[in-house]
This record gives C-alpha cells, sequence and structure tokens, in this order.
C-alpha cells in the first residue's frame, strides 16, 4: 500500500496524478505507432517499453508509483527491470518523484545514478497570464520536425500524427523551434519544447508553449464545475504549463510553507548562470515583444593573437548594453579604448539601436566615456564600499 505526503495539498497530488495520466497517455499513442511498443502497467509502476529502433533509444521509461511501502517498493523495481530484460532492454530511465527518498535511495542501492531532473508545472487553461505572442508560428509536417530535431526519418511513421499537435516557428523558411502537444480527456500535455542553438535566447520557447495553451482551450471539453472550499463553483480545465507550488509547496492561507526543497549555495556556477539567463531572456522577449536579443563582443588582438583589448555586450529591443569593456595596462593611452568603444557603438547602430547603456565604477572610467557624449542617468552609492557604480547613456546620433 502507499504511504500518503501529508505535507502535499490535496490539489497538488491531484495535478501531479492527471499530468502522471496523460504522459503515459501519450507514451501509449506513441506506441501505438511504434513496432513491439506498449505501455506495460504493473504494481507500482508503468513502464514504457520500445523495443526496437529507432524508438528503442528514446521512448524507454518508467514512471514509479509514490510512496510506496518497502514490500511494494521492491517489488515495482523487480517488475520493471524484468519487463525490460524480457525484451533485452538494458537502458531505461526509472523516473522517481523527488520527494520520494525510500524511492531514490532503492535505487542507488541498486546501481542506479542520478541522469536528469525535470519538473512538471499544470495551470487552469482559463488563467493564462501571458498575452498571445507576436512571433509567427504554425503547424509543421512530421519529417520537418524529425529533421529540426535530428531524429531519425523513420522515428514514429506509423503514429497517428494528429493526435500530436505540432507547433514551430521558423526563422527564413527554416524551422527552429517546436512543441508538441498531447490531448487526453480534459487535459493537455505540453512536450518537447526545443529550440536549435542558433535560435536561443529569442523567447521562441516561451511564445510556442504559450501558443499551445492558448490553442488547447478550444479542443478540451470543460469539466463539470469543481466546488472551491469557500462553496463556489468554477469551471476548470486543465493544462501544462504554469507553474503551480513546487511539490515541496504547500498553500497555507496566504503564505507558503515550504519543505523538502534543497538551496545549493556557492561560488560560480556556469551551468545555473545559463539556464537563469534563458529563462529571463525568453520570459522578456514573451512580455515585451522584442525578440531581437544578440549577443555583441568586439575582440582587439595583436598579431601574434594575444588579447590587447575587448569588449562584450548585447543588443536588445532598440537598445545596445556594454556590459564588459578593458584594455591592457600597456595598451592604455594609446587610442585603442576609444577606436574599441567607437566599433561597438557602430555595430549597434547597425542593429538599429538608438541608444546605449553601460555601467562603470567611480572609480574606472567614468571621465572616458563622458568624453564620448555618455550621461550619467542614475547611481547606486556605496557599491562597493566607498566608491559608486554609476550609470550612464548615450543617444546615439
Amino acid at each position: 500500500m502507499t504511504a500518503p505526503n501529508l505535507l502535499e495539498s490535496s490539489e497538488q497530488a491531484e495535478l501531479y496524478r492527471r499530468g502522471s495520466d496523460t504522459l503515459l497517455a501519450s507514451f501509449e499513442e506513441y506506441a501505438r505507432g511504434a513496432t513491439g511498443a506498449a505501455v506495460h502497467r504493473l504494481p507500482g509502476v508503468a513502464a514504457a517499453v520500445f523495443p526496437d529502433e529507432p524508438e528503442r533509444a528514446f521512448y524507454n521509461n518508467a514512471l514509479l508509483q509514490r510512496d510506496l511501502g518497502a514490500g511494494d517498493r521492491s517489488g515495482a523495481l523487480d517488475a520493471m527491470e524484468s519487463v525490460y530484460a524480457g525484451v533485452g532492454v538494458a537502458r531505461f530511465a526509472a523516473w522517481v518523484h523527488e520527494s520520494d527518498e525510500p524511492m531514490r535511495a532503492e535505487l542507488e542501492r541498486r546501481g542506479y545514478t542520478l541522469d536528469t531532473t525535470t519538473r512538471a508545472m499544470g495551470m487552469d487553461l482559463d488563467d493564462i497570464a501571458l498575452p498571445r505572442s507576436q512571433i509567427p508560428l504554425g503547424p509543421a509536417d512530421w519529417p520537418e520536425y524529425l529533421r529540426m530535431d535530428g531524429l531519425p526519418p523513420d522515428f514514429l511513421s506509423a503514429a497517428d500524427h494528429a493526435a500530436i499537435h505540432l507547433l514551430a516557428a521558423r526563422i527564413d523558411g527554416e524551422m527552429v523551434a517546436a512543441a508538441l502537444a498531447y490531448d487526453f480527456g480534459d487535459d493537455c500535455g505540453i512536450y518537447n519544447v526545443g529550440t536549435v542553438e542558433k535560435a536561443r535566447r529569442r523567447g521562441l520557447g516561451t511564445a510556442l508553449t504559450t501558443a499551445q495553451v492558448y490553442a488547447a482551450r478550444p479542443r478540451l471539453p470543460d469539466r463539470e464545475p469543481a466546488v472551491d472550499p469557500d462553496g463556489r463553483a468554477r469551471v476548470r480545465r486543465r493544462g501544462l504549463p504554469r507553474p503551480r507550488p513546487h511539490p515541496g509547496i504547500r498553500p497555507h492561507g496566504r503564505r507558503a510553507i515550504m519543505s523538502e526543497v534543497r538551496f545549493a549555495v556557492g561560488d560560480a556556477d556556469a551551468d545555473l548562470a545559463e539556464r537563469l539567463d534563458k529563462e529571463i531572456s525568453e520570459f522578456n522577449a514573451a512580455v515585451t515583444g522584442h525578440h531581437d536579443g544578440r549577443m555583441l563582443s568586439v575582440a582587439v588582438r595583436g598579431d601574434d593573437g594575444d588579447l590587447r583589448a575587448g569588449l562584450y555586450g548585447w543588443t536588445w529591443g532598440g537598445c545596445g548594453y556594454i556590459d564588459l569593456l578593458w584594455v591592457r595596462d600597456d595598451q592604455r593611452g594609446s587610442g585603442l579604448g576609444a577606436r574599441l568603444l567607437a566599433a561597438a557603438e557602430a555595430e549597434i547602430r547597425h542593429r538599429g539601436c538608438d541608444r546605449v547603456a553601460l555601467n562603470t565604477h567611480s572609480f574606472q572610467a567614468p571621465g572616458f566615456y563622458a568624453r564620448f557624449g555618455y550621461r550619467e542617468c542614475g547611481r547606486t552609492p556605496g557599491y562597493p564600499h566607498g566608491h559608486d557604480d554609476i550609470h550612464l547613456l548615450k543617444l546615439l546620433g
């Protein structure tokens, strides 16, 4: 039997159940289009088994039931391993809820290692907070999607592709981002939101997710009225994604009580910085409608390739921003900094921007930038102690 997680609200438990049901239904849809594939619903585990290529390398996933007792936990893992061994599949993913420490410990004891973590999110379809994206999006055919994602041309070739709602974004006619949606009952699951490397940081993932949510509303039937704790009835239609509380966070009046979450505090973390930059950039682009963000760099090197000066920043929404500007000690006073700044401004103008912003400390180069038309528009005093951080702006003529 299962042991309930008492720290979780009933709404979160329902969301997890519905999300799991929709995910497994999508696996069953894929299995109908793959040779010999099936979803085996076994005690304590549902295992999607794809014995043949090309799907074999992608879809062998098992979803373990949460909070099982010791005996049931062992039985579920035995059943999972047996069904995969029976068709000769040696590599598969076993998905376990992050709060289920006993199951995680048992998997590790059996030699499994943590490979990937993911976050399931959900929302009422009538609670969409983001506006419809202005980015042109549209349907795509299955072969085009496979080419974009680097998948074999016969991948899920026999599947009912009409049941897999595919939306795509294109640049100059080339498909560069896509998202899949699958309807199950009155729920919609959104999966495989991806953007090719060269098209990232433009908000395409957010735009596609938002568009899939809007597209799901007319497809799904309204639910019977659900009664809220205050007795009011409201109609709900479910879809993914907008964040609900983390599985370890439960509503409590107007507050949120946190438990079973981990804070990792440290120094530099390149992966975290990249993820935060991506998430915030996509949000900013979706909300403002400016999807033209591009990085900017200028490197000055000698004949032997040694770096003598450099500049790094970006352009976005008609503005340029200079984040870093550096000139090597033995090159200062030679005019190299002025030429470096001029080269950056020329490129910023070329990209259609009419202004440049930057920050410099009071002990760095405010006088240098003033000579070239930058004017103070604000400052943060005492950063660092004894000095100020000065915010500068220049309007490009």
